[in-house]
């Protein structure tokens, strides 16, 4: 499976019922479809510890994501919350079909925002096979939100709901696109950073 390069190392690179996704708080009576811009959401976990979210690259070549940010809401304005985004640094460049994984809620010393990564996979998830990045907001669980992909000048180019109220049932369970990239939004069993499964 391929894995994000970054600069100076190169790493190994049943969907919802419509009825069941409205109650979730999804938009509309469908998932939302992949927003345009070099990323897509593909999945999430908001209710167990740690949190984190997962991208892919939108198209089939590779992204060089050199100043592109991930940001939650801002409650104040409705938009993209820049102080806590993730900002993918100088060089970061994403291979076609790779994973990406971004731990969140992630704080540095006297709560300052952390390094952004690359992280080596003994810094992401217990256990897990998948480098990470570091991103210093968390998921909004109860009140759900939207997450933002965002440009090197700030201009959103793509934009994803995070469902509110969601029970899970175990902190295994996940929300995630199936197929990658392209299908629904489904409950699922935690991939991160692999391809998504029930």
């Amino acid at each position: 499976m391929r894995r994000p390069s970054f600069p100076r190392e190169r790493l190994p690179s049943s969907a919802l019922l419509a009825a069941v996704w409205a109650a979730l708080g999804g938009c509309g009576t469908e998932a939302p479809a992949p927003a345009a811009g070099p990323l897509v959401f593909n999945e999430f976990n908001g209710t167990g510890s740690p949190e984190w979210l997962e991208v892919l690259p939108a198209g089939q070549d590779e992204v060089d994501l050199s100043g592109y940010s991930l940001a939650d809401t801002d409650k104040s304005t409705d938009g993209p919350r820049t102080a806590e985004a993730l900002k993918f640094p100088p060089g970061t460049k994403i291979a076609a079909g790779a994973h990406v994984l971004v731990l969140l809620g992630k704080k540095g010393e006297n709560g300052a925002l952390p390094p952004p990564g690359p992280h080596a996979k003994e810094a992401c998830l217990t256990g897990g096979s998948a480098a990470c990045f570091y991103a210093g907001f968390g998921l909004s669980a109860s009140t759900g939100e939207a997450l933002y992909v965002l440009d090197p000048s700030g201009r959103v180019l793509g934009r994803t709901s995070y469902p509110k109220n969601l029970v899970v049932g175990t902190t295994k369970k996940t929300v995630c696109r199936l197929p990658d990239k392209t299908g629904q939004f489904a409950l699922c069993t935690g991939t991160p950073g692999s391809p998504n499964t029930l």
